[in-house]
C-alpha cells in the first residue's frame, strides 16, 4: 500500500487496542510526501523509539508536524518493508536501518526494534512485533524517504 507520493506504508496486522499508543507533539520533525502531508504508517523517530504514526496529518515548514497526531510504539503484529536480500526466522531480532528506511536482520551499526514473527526469505515485506523496550542510540533522527 503506498501513498500519492509512492512511499511505502507500513500494515497494521492487530487492532489498534492492543498497541501501547502516545500523542506525537505538533513540530515533531517528519517525512512530507509529495501532497504535504505526514501519512499514517510513517515511522519517525521520537524520544529515541521508533514510532508509527497511526493518523495522517499536513506538514508545515520544515517538514514537521502541524498538528499532534497519535502514533504507536509497541505493536504486537506489523507488516514492515524489509530487506529483500535478508532471512528472517521467528524470533529473530529485526533492526530498523535509518539510512534505508528498511527493516533487518543486520545488526550493523544499526538498533534492534523488534522480533521477527514469521520465516521469510527474501521478503519486500515482513511481520515482526515492534517492540518498545528497544531505544535507537541516536535521538529524533528521521528516515529519508
Amino acid at each position: 500500500m503506498t501513498d500519492s507520493g509512492n512511499v511505502e506504508r507500513i500494515k497494521l496486522r492487530c487492532p489498534v487496542s492492543a498497541c501501547l499508543t502516545i500523542r506525537v507533539p505538533a513540530g515533531t520533525t517528519c517525512v512530507e510526501d509529495a501532497t504535504g502531508y505526514a501519512y499514517a504508517g510513517q515511522v519517525i523517530v521520537l524520544n529515541n523509539i521508533l514510532v508509527v504514526l497511526m493518523e495522517t496529518v499536513a506538514v508545515s515548514a520544515g517538514p514537521v508536524t502541524a498538528a499532534e497526531c497519535l502514533a504507536a510504539y509497541d505493536i504486537p503484529d506489523i507488516e514492515v518493508p524489509a530487506d529483500a536480500a535478508d532471512t528472517f526466522v521467528p524470533g529473530g531480532l529485526v533492526y530498523y536501518d535509518l539510512a534505508s528506511a528498511q527493516f533487518t536482520v543486520t545488526s550493523t551499526n544499526v538498533t534492534a526494534v523488534g522480533i521477527s514473527l514469521e520465516a521469510k526469505a527474501t521478503p519486500s515485506v515482513v511481520r515482526i512485533h515492534l517492540c518498545s523496550h528497544f531505544k535507537l542510540a541516536t535521538p529524533d533522527v528521521v528516515p529519508t524517504a
